[in-house]
């Protein structure tokens, strides 16, 4: 089961699987979606029903992320701005958090690549 609605209240479930064969649930819940200015949503591990789960790496992971991605426009291109913070944190989740910031840098850095690479495979005429 995956899920796509990019609305307000809209809910984004997916699986991802691992190169080891592990399957690991994700889900969204959008907040605020302002096309084209601003996403806002919180994110959260899950069961394959959309249940909020622990991490799969990480026992002290926060439950819930706070999301807001903002699009500026900058000499004709486009910046997007990034901004995530655990939603009600223990101290533990949040020293998880923190101490986790560059492996979160390369998820988002290797998404990035592989929609750049999916991109340019698009013809737009």
């Amino acid at each position: 089961m995956s899920k796509f609605e990019l609305r307000q209240k809209g809910v984004f479930h997916y699986s991802q699987t691992s190169p080891h064969g592990n399957v690991m649930w994700v889900k969204f819940v959008y907040h605020e979606v302002n096309a084209p200015d601003k996403l806002v949503y919180t994110s959260f591990f899950s069961d394959e029903m959309g249940n909020i789960v622990r991490a799969p790496f990480n026992d002290n992971w926060p439950l819930e992320t706070l999301n807001t991605f903002t699009f500026t426009e900058h000499v004709g291109k486009t910046i997007l701005t990034m901004n995530g913070a655990p939603v009600s944190p223990t101290v533990e989740e949040m020293k998880s958090y923190e101490e986790s910031q560059e492996m979160v840098l390369e998820g988002f850095s290797g998404t990035f690549v592989q929609l750049a690479d999916y991109l340019s495979t698009i013809s737009y005429d």
